[in-house]
């Protein structure tokens, strides 16, 4: 709606498992003070006989990047309508998206939150189709996180959008940012879900810009 390494939405919390979000800014980790060594005293009579070995540098460990791709995304939006007229209210979103009857799987704990997500999508102008697919992604994430990692996320968009990747994602954060001054919570939410490293969600937010 969780800056590829440094653009769409600032992280929240954690929480996913996934690291930060193309859409987020990467955060330095705190500085851990390392032990004091402790001064060892050799006898001059047996100093000339040891023989002083260097420690051998242990090599970095990175994490391999994760795609946990997801394309029932692409196949929820693409049953949306090109063009449909904006939502006039939340209640028209009833039909799929009822805080007293939610979907198998899912608890709803905040009502007003809950309620609020709905909002940020009428105000955005979601049409009823639209904004079932964009329901059905959020269940589905929430029942399931996506563990793709920044690192990857941004490998897959730059393989569609090449030198148009950063354009985009700044399309995809201004979209974000939009959604937050009517739904604040919506950072959490992706960063809690993955949908914030979700290439494909991510390439629905642009495609929708667009339009």
């Amino acid at each position: 709606m969780s800056d590829l390494a440094a653009v769409l939405y600032p992280s929240a919390t954690g929480g996913s498992g996934a690291t930060l979000s193309p859409l987020s800014a990467p955060v330095a980790p705190a500085a851990i003070a390392a032990p004091a060594a402790e001064a060892v005293t050799v006898a001059p009579e047996v100093a000339e006989h040891v023989e002083v070995v260097e420690p051998i540098e242990q090599p970095e460990t990175v994490a391999e990047p994760v795609l946990d791709s997801r394309p029932k995304i692409d196949g929820w939006f693409a049953d949306a309508r090109e063009t449909e007229p904006a939502a006039s209210s939340i209640t028209d979103y009833a039909t799929f998206a009822n805080a007293d009857r939610p979907p198998t799987g899912i608890e709803i704990h905040d009502r007003a939150e809950f309620d609020l997500s709905l909002k940020a999508m009428q105000q955005a102008g979601l049409g009823q189709t639209t904004a079932r697919a964009v329901f059905q992604t959020a269940m589905e994430a929430i029942r399931n996180p996506i563990s793709t990692t920044s690192d990857a996320a941004r490998s897959a968009l730059q393989a569609q959008w090449g030198d148009k990747t950063d354009a985009n994602l700044s399309i995809a954060k201004q979209q974000i940012d939009a959604i937050a001054k009517t739904w604040p919570g919506v950072r959490q939410m992706l960063d809690k879900t993955g949908l914030g490293n979700s290439p494909e969600f991510i390439k629905q937010l642009v495609n929708r810009a667009k339009r």
